[in-house]
């Protein structure tokens, strides 16, 4: 993710949302999720770039859900 975009992920479960604002280098972890089915999104600040949502991340108890790299594009 480009740092200019200003991202902010938030993961929702339809009842509750967390929030993470990724480092310089892109990375960011939510961690303490309940177990669960959750929509990702990528929130772009920066009006020059485009919001990417993820449907139907599976969260399952103790392990780490990797969503690979998401590029945001302008």
């Amino acid at each position: 993710m480009p740092t200019a975009a200003l991202v902010t992920v938030y993961a929702s479960n339809g009842t509750d949302t967390y929030a993470a604002i990724p480092a310089a280098d892109g990375y960011y972890m939510f961690t303490g999720l309940p177990a669960g089915i959750y929509t990702v999104t990528y929130d772009a600040s920066a009006l020059l770039y485009l919001d990417v949502t993820l449907n139907n991340v599976s969260v399952a108890y103790g392990q780490t859900t990797n969503l690979g790299t998401t590029t945001l594009v302008q």
